[in-house]
Parts: structure tokens; C-alpha cells; sequence
């Protein structure tokens, strides 16, 4: 158990990491999407960019309070 609880709080920090990241890519530098994939999906409007800046937002709290929830566990156990 103990060694499947720090798996999956590894997969979760990492997570949370990844996500914040993109939100800080995304807040800073607004056209990489246009960039990376070659397609401007709202017409320079933005509305897509916010998206992704509430969805990274929304996943690095969870994934965050999932890890911490997971750390818990682990020092519990130990």
C-alpha cells in the first residue's frame, strides 16, 4: 500500500506541476497554442486562452489538494 500511495502521489505532484506550468505559459505568452498546433481556434478573440487559464487553474488545486491528501496518507502509514 505504502509503495502505490507514493506512486500515486508522484503522479499527482507531477501533475499539479505540468498543469501550473501551462497556466503560467498560457497567462505570460497567450499565442503559443497558434504556435505549437497552427490553428487559431477563437480568431484572435482570447475566449480559448481563458479556457485553458481556468482548466489549468481548476487541475493544479485539485491535483494539488490530491497530493497533499496522498502525503497525508503516506506520513500516516509511516
Amino acid at each position: 500500500m505504502t509503495a502505490s500511495t507514493g506512486r500515486r502521489l508522484g503522479v499527482e505532484a507531477a501533475s499539479a506541476g505540468l498543469s501550473f506550468v501551462l497556466l503560467l505559459t498560457t497567462l505570460v505568452w497567450h499565442e503559443w497554442i497558434e504556435l505549437v498546433f497552427h490553428v487559431d481556434p477563437d480568431h484572435e478573440n482570447g475566449l480559448v486562452e481563458w479556457a485553458i487559464v481556468g482548466l489549468c487553474f481548476t487541475a493544479t488545486v485539485v491535483f494539488s489538494a490530491r497530493a497533499r491528501a496522498r502525503w497525508k496518507q503516506l506520513r500516516v502509514a509511516t
